[in-house]
């Protein structure tokens, strides 16, 4: 599900007034938009966002299982499920829903036909509403004491079993980084940047940095392709030109070059958010049950373009069109 429309903000499903039990027991549960869309009359916005932990949609014996997606269907000791990664929301009353919203009251259904996000209007047959629950914008400040719970023992945890998590919004986005530091920015300012923004997808994602494909700094008298002969990616940055050299998902080897920082800041970050996204779709349970093009297009993709929103709401544009292009051509 690659949301066409508004969104990019985080939000917090609160409480579950009245719905599943599946539901009810990972609230509160993190997600974040990926679209508004209007209803096929026009009237009303229906709020369409990732969770991001599945949960199992319980279906029943005598549903016909025709109405999903078989690469989702499964089954437990309880009987069938689905799993669910999309939920959409309407408000009640016609109230706003916004990153500052705080105890909105919302209608909630599983998204069981990711194509909904490729959609203009909003198709209610390609959901099932479940729930009554209350949301809260991720900037929504909660009047309520919290809860003081004991501290956890820390535990060891491996790559392959960490969960998603939320960032915590101490560094300012990365290209505001950037924007802090004036017109010229020196190589310094920009590998801060590049190495804040891969921390953040670590947080967001539970991978390690080793792990990444960070691209690797070389000296700039030596990178061309007449002249340098490493591995990419890699970038070259001197006062008035960054230059990239990477791999493309549809033209192989390619270098590219400009003059603002920023715009090879989000190049090179958008390359590493796109490899995190597959690494973690091929270890979600789904996974297990697709083939590679699923896991591509019906996970990683809404992933990456997720990772990016939430790094810098002004790259979700971009990496969305991106996404759009590679799905044409692969297609």
């Amino acid at each position: 599900m690659d949301g066409q429309g508004a969104g990019g903000f985080g939000f917090v499903v609160r409480e579950v007034i009245s719905g599943p039990r599946e539901l009810a027991e990972v609230a509160p549960a993190q997600a974040v938009t990926l679209a508004c869309l209007a209803g096929s009359d026009g009237e009303g916005q229906f709020w369409c966002g990732q969770l991001e932990q599945p949960v199992k949609h319980r279906i029943g014996q005598t549903v016909d299982t025709g109405r999903y997606h078989a690469d989702y269907l499964d089954r437990d000791e309880f009987g069938p499920f689905v799993w669910t990664y999309y939920i959409a929301l309407q408000t009640h009353d016609a109230v706003t829903f916004s990153a500052d919203a705080h105890s909105v009251v919302v209608d909630l259904a599983y998204v069981i036909d990711p194509s909904l996000g490729y959609d203009t209007t909003f198709d209610s047959n390609k959901v099932d509403w479940v729930a009554t629950a209350t949301v809260d914008g991720a900037n929504a400040e909660v009047s309520a004491e919290p809860e003081v719970i004991p501290e956890p023992e820390p535990q060891p945890e491996s790559a392959s079993s960490a969960p998603l998590r939320r960032a915590e919004p101490v560094l300012p986005a990365p290209i505001e980084q950037l924007a802090e530091e004036g017109p010229s920015v020196s190589r310094e300012q920009f590998g801060h940047a590049l190495d804040g923004a891969l921390a953040t997808l670590g947080t967001l994602t539970g991978s390690f940095l080793l792990d990444m494909p960070r691209p690797r700094e070389v000296k700039a008298r030596k990178h061309s392709p007449d002249r340098f002969r490493g591995e990419c990616p890699s970038y070259s940055f001197q006062a008035n030109e960054v230059r990239y050299h990477t791999v493309d998902p549809r033209r192989g080897p390619v270098w590219q070059s400009t003059a603002d920082p920023r715009e090879a800041l989000y190049w090179m970050v958008d390359d590493v958010a796109r490899s995190v996204a597959w690494t973690w779709a091929r270890r979600t349970p789904a996974a297990r049950t697709m083939n590679d093009d699923d896991v591509q297009w019906l996970l990683a993709a809404p992933m990456w373009l997720t990772l990016m929103t939430a790094l810098d709401a002004s790259w979700a544009g971009l990496t969305r069109t991106r996404i759009s292009a590679l799905r044409m051509f692969f297609q």
